[in-house]
C-alpha cells in the first residue's frame, strides 16, 4: 500500500523553490532574515511590497468613456 501511496503522489516531493517566482523568493528571503524568538513565541515581518504602486490618473479617460457609454444608451 505504502509504494503505491508514493508511486501516485511522487511529484508532491518535488522541490518547492525551484517552481517559485522571483516574487515569492524575495518575500521568503524577507521572512527568513527577519524571524526572532520573544517570549517563546516567533515573530517575523510581512513581506510587504514598498509603498503604494504609481499609478497615472485615469479620471479624464473615464469620464470620455461614460461620456461615451451615456451617448451609446
Amino acid at each position: 500500500m505504502e509504494r503505491m501511496y508514493n508511486e501516485e503522489f511522487n511529484d508532491a516531493y518535488a522541490d518547492v523553490e525551484e517552481g517559485m517566482y522571483f516574487e515569492d523568493r524575495k518575500a521568503q528571503e524577507i521572512m527568513d532574515r527577519s524571524v526572532t524568538l520573544s517570549n517563546g513565541h516567533y515573530q517575523l515581518k510581512l513581506p510587504f511590497r514598498q509603498g503604494p504602486p504609481d499609478l497615472p490618473d485615469s479620471l479624464p479617460r473615464v469620464e470620455r468613456r461614460l461620456t461615451w457609454l451615456k451617448g451609446k444608451m
